[in-house]
């Protein structure tokens, strides 16, 4: 069989090694080669084709699926050539320099916008123990001010901590659509519903709805509307809508994508309207690359209606997450950390009318096994929330485990 003159350039070799496929198709080796040659050359549409002739010959040939994976993201089909590097990433064989780049280019394009439209869907099933399925007090007894002493008072069992086991369902949907160069529509809708066997009236319904148009430049311009809503046992007990814009930076010779933005909120209680309120506030973040979020944000509550205990109220919180993969082993953790503080005495029959100041801490741990198309996940979070009332102090602790799949 002829062989290729390798003394040629690439692209002569690659012309030459395009008139001997037809004698060489079954030849891993030589049909490997010419995909990469083509990849190189950035023919990705004539790459793709010989690559996959390749993995239908060896479906493990590790570079083969690598080169594969770029000459679909080539094409504009990202989506693909993500989920290819997805299944690619747990492979063993990978070099730790291999896994490195791979990593950091998924996580480029989960921040990037596609070449084309693209969707993804997920969907979890799980079942945990809440030792405080509402979020209720800790504190069973205050003590009322009187002008002759002080009356102590014992709360209302219902009111008090439930714990109960549950089983919860997750889903989410993130799309995108680009609009040009580095522009586009991003959405992302999630929805979460949970049910307490035993303590059926704490079950509820969580939606969220963001949609965000990102601009482009060294200076990217970016707005956002966002749309949250909790039910429980079909009564709307809170919503949110809000909007946020600003710019997105990506510092020379750094991993990280930095965000400086504003943020507008209105706050909604439809059982409790005292509590509506208005909140603006600033926003600074930092994505980067190796796995790590941080986010801090800071602004003022003002409540709608004059009445609210507490006036207007400061509101600060940082957050920070990092996610870690080893092999088929992925690790998330959270520190939500918040700090409230009211500008006005919170009720003149608790604690002297002090201005009310609460500082909750939120830890999130997840484990999750990327060992197939389902992959089982465990994890625990513990809020704990302290308060100069004592009516305000909150401790609660989850563990749960499931299966997640997507699509």
């Amino acid at each position: 069989m002829t062989r290729v003159n390798l003394e040629l350039g690439l692209p002569q070799q690659v012309a030459q090694g395009m008139l001997m496929e037809a004698a060489c198709n079954r030849d891993v080796p030589f049909m490997f080669w010419l995909g990469q040659g083509l990849n190189t050359l950035q023919q990705y549409d004539l790459a793709a084709d010989r690559l996959e002739r390749v993995l239908m010959l060896a479906p493990d040939h590790l570079a083969a699926q690598i080169e594969y994976a770029i000459a679909l993201e080539g094409n504009g089909e990202r989506a693909a050539a993500d989920a290819l590097l997805g299944q690619v990433e747990v492979d063993r064989r990978l070099t730790f320099a291999q896994k490195e780049v791979i990593v950091a280019r998924r996580r480029a394009w989960a921040f990037a916008l596609p070449p084309g439209y693209t969707h993804r869907q997920t969907v979890s099933l799980l079942t945990g123990y809440d030792n405080n399925l509402l979020g209720s007090t800790r504190t069973t007894q205050l003590e009322l001010p009187l002008p002759d002493g002080s009356l102590p008072v014992i709360l209302d069992p219902t009111s008090r901590p439930r714990s109960g086991i549950f089983g919860r369902l997750d889903w989410r949907f993130d799309a995108r659509l680009p609009t040009g160069s580095a522009q586009g529509w991003t959405l992302a809708a999630a929805l979460s519903l949970r049910h307490t066997p035993a303590q059926s009236d704490t079950d509820f319904s969580q939606f969220g709805l963001v949609l965000e148009r990102n601009g482009s430049g060294p200076w990217a311009p970016y707005g956002a509307l966002t749309l949250q809503a909790l039910g429980v046992q079909g009564r709307h007990v809170y919503q949110l809508t809000g909007g946020s814009l600003g710019v997105d930076r990506e510092p020379p010779d750094t991993p990280c994508r930095i965000r400086l933005g504003a943020e507008f909120q209105y706050r909604r209680y439809p059982d409790a309207l005292a509590f509506n309120g208005h909140y603006a506030g600033g926003l600074v973040q930092a994505l980067c690359g190796d796995g790590w979020l941080f986010r801090l944000r800071a602004g003022q509550d003002v409540p709608e209606y004059d009445i609210r205990p507490g006036g207007q109220q400061s509101r600060i919180g940082v957050l920070a997450v990092r996610q870690m993969l080893r092999g088929r082993q992925r690790l998330n953790l959270e520190v939500d950390a918040e700090h409230q503080q009211d500008a006005r005495g919170f009720s003149p029959l608790l604690e002297s009318n002090l201005k009310r100041r609460v500082n909750k801490t939120a830890y999130r741990i997840e484990y999750t096994y990327l060992g197939g198309r389902v992959e089982p996940f465990v994890g625990a979070e513990w809020l704990r929330q302290q308060s100069n009332l004592p009516l305000y102090a909150v401790d609660t602790r989850i563990v749960y485990a499931g299966l997640r799949v997507a699509w």
